[in-house]
């Protein structure tokens, strides 16, 4: 029996595994997500991520442009454009830059502003 190709031996695993992991109660997260980083050009991969089914977004504070908002803003714009894509229907994750979790209020302050920066929002414990 032949080899598989090498490509094909690296992403069979991905076939089996289960699109989502539960991170909290009734909180599934998409287990690949489209980066935001490193010069993505996040205007044209997330028209694109979305149209083939992508619907986890990575993306942090500091990720991006240096203007308040950053790339959070070219993702806001796309949902703000969008009559296809709802909000509500993608699972967006966000990181706080290390050193403003030092103190509580601060990383808290961090995360309500990721939140904001892409109008998204989410329920506190």
């Amino acid at each position: 029996m032949a080899a598989l190709p090498l490509w094909l031996a690296l992403v069979a695993p991905l076939a089996a595994m289960e699109t989502t992991v539960t991170i909290a109660p009734g909180v599934a997260m998409p287990r690949i997500n489209l980066g935001t980083c490193c010069g993505s050009e996040v205007e044209l991969s997330l028209p694109a991520w979305a149209a083939g089914g992508g619907v986890g977004i990575d993306t942090a504070l500091d990720y991006g442009f240096s203007v308040p908002g950053g790339k959070q803003t070219d993702i806001a714009a796309f949902f703000a454009a969008s009559s296809e894509y709802a909000r509500e229907d993608f699972f967006i994750t966000t990181k706080i830059p290390a050193g403003i979790g030092i103190l509580t209020g601060l990383c808290l302050g961090g995360a309500d502003k990721a939140l904001r920066q892409v109008e998204a929002s989410v329920l506190w414990p």
